[in-house]
């Protein structure tokens, strides 16, 4: 919640910069800020076709966390989950994300899958997830 009232105060500073005619610099911090409300709006705005709201995505990330490629978008969380795992399935050496709107549900860690299917000893420890979700929540993203 101190995120929100944050971004809150930063978009009104911005709003009287704008009305003054003035520009502004910013924080690293506040820029995070920007950046992380950019993302969650692009987001809500993306999963649509012809109008229809696919709230369900599946995408390829960058190491950043970036989407890369959208591969999949779904209404429907089963179909959504049978292309994330298609295309984990498909592309092992990619990191793949499934998310519902903002919120991530699955991500694939790269190369993992490489090493089990080559038959190259044990799997390397899985990095953390890199969402807001706390890991005993019943949110925790999947992996597949």
């Amino acid at each position: 919640m101190a995120a929100i009232a944050a971004l809150h105060s930063l978009i009104d500073w911005l709003n009287q910069r704008f009305r003054k005619g003035a520009g502004a610099r910013l924080t690293p911090q506040s820029v995070a800020l920007v950046i992380g409300a950019l993302r969650a709006y692009v987001k809500l705005l993306a999963p649509t076709i012809n109008g229809r709201v696919r709230p369900f995505q599946v995408e390829a990330i960058d190491s950043r966390g970036w989407t890369e490629e959208v591969l999949a978008l779904a209404a429907n969380e089963n179909v959504a989950r049978a292309a994330f795992n298609e295309a984990c399935h498909q592309q092992p050496g990619r990191k793949i994300r499934m998310t519902y709107g903002a919120r991530v549900v699955a991500v694939s860690p790269p190369d993992s899958s490489l090493a089990s299917a080559a038959g190259a000893g044990p799997e390397p420890e899985e990095p953390p997830i890199e969402s807001g979700v706390e890991e005993d929540s019943d949110d925790f993203p999947e992996r597949c």
